[in-house]
C-alpha cells in the first residue's frame, strides 16, 4: 500500500514530515485532532458506543497526525485496543513519545488485505487525497465491522492542502466491500459518515 497523498511536494510524506516538525503544534493540530475526536463520540449514536464496549472492539485511527485522537477514543471505548497509522516518519514518533501507552505504525507497512481492525477512525484526512474514493473503498475492506469518516462538509474556500470539497452526496451510499452508510450528520462545518458492514449482534438487523 502507498498512500503517499499523491507523492507532490503538497500533502507528500516528506511535506507532513516538516509541518510535524515546524508548525503542527504551533498552528494547533493537536487541540484540533482532539477536538475533532471529541465531536466525533458526541455524533455517535449509544448502542454503537455501547456495542461497542462490551465487545472491546479493536479501533484504528487512520490519519493519525500526532496521535491526540487516541485518548479521546480510549475514553469512549476504555477496554477498546486502539492503535494509530500515518505516513510521516516525523509525526509517528512524536506520536511515539507523546502518547507512550498506543502503537502507532506507518500506513504504508499495512498489507491491503489485512483486516486491521473492527472499526477504523478516519477523520480529515480523505480531502488530502487526490485518490480517496480509493482509500475509502480499501478502508471498508480493511474494517471488520465498521468505518467512521469524518470530512470538511462544504468547503467554498479550500485550503491548498485540500484536494476535494465533500457534498452531500460525495460519499457513496455503498462501498465495493458492501459496507453501506448507515448513518449521515453535520456538526460544525464537518460531515459523519459511519459505514457498518455486518448485523447486529442477537437481533440478525443490519445495525441502523
Amino acid at each position: 500500500m502507498d498512500d503517499n497523498f499523491d507523492g507532490s511536494k503538497i500533502n507528500s510524506p516528506d511535506y507532513w514530515n516538516k509541518r510535524f516538525s515546524e508548525d503542527w503544534i504551533a498552528k494547533g493540530g493537536r487541540k484540533q485532532t482532539a477536538f475533532f475526536a471529541q465531536l466525533c463520540c458526541r455524533e455517535l449514536p449509544e448502542w454503537f458506543l455501547a456495542e461497542g464496549r462490551a465487545r472491546k472492539s479493536t479501533i484504528f485511527d487512520y490519519g493519525c497526525a500526532l496521535g491526540d485522537a487516541l485518548p479521546v477514543l480510549q475514553r469512549a471505548f476504555p477496554a477498546s485496543p486502539i492503535r494509530g497509522g500515518d505516513v510521516a516518519e516525523v509525526g509517528l514518533g512524536l506520536a511515539r513519545a507523546l502518547h507512550p501507552g498506543f502503537e502507532f505504525l506507518n500506513i504504508n507497512t499495512i498489507d491491503e488485505t489485512s483486516n486491521v481492525a473492527d472499526i477504523i477512525y478516519c477523520s480529515n484526512t480523505l480531502e488530502h487525497c487526490e485518490n480517496w474514493r480509493e482509500i475509502l473503498h480499501r478502508l471498508s475492506r480493511q474494517a471488520k465491522e465498521c468505518l467512521v469518516i469524518m470530512v470538511p462538509f462544504e468547503e467554498e474556500h479550500r485550503i491548498d492542502e485540500h484536494f476535494c470539497t465533500f457534498e452531500f452526496d460525495s460519499l457513496p451510499a455503498q462501498l465495493a466491500s458492501g459496507m453501506g452508510a448507515t448513518c449521515r450528520s453535520e456538526a460544525d462545518l464537518l460531515r459523519i459518515v459511519r459505514y457498518i458492514g455486518r448485523k447486529r449482534p442477537h437481533t440478525g438487523e443490519t445495525a441502523p
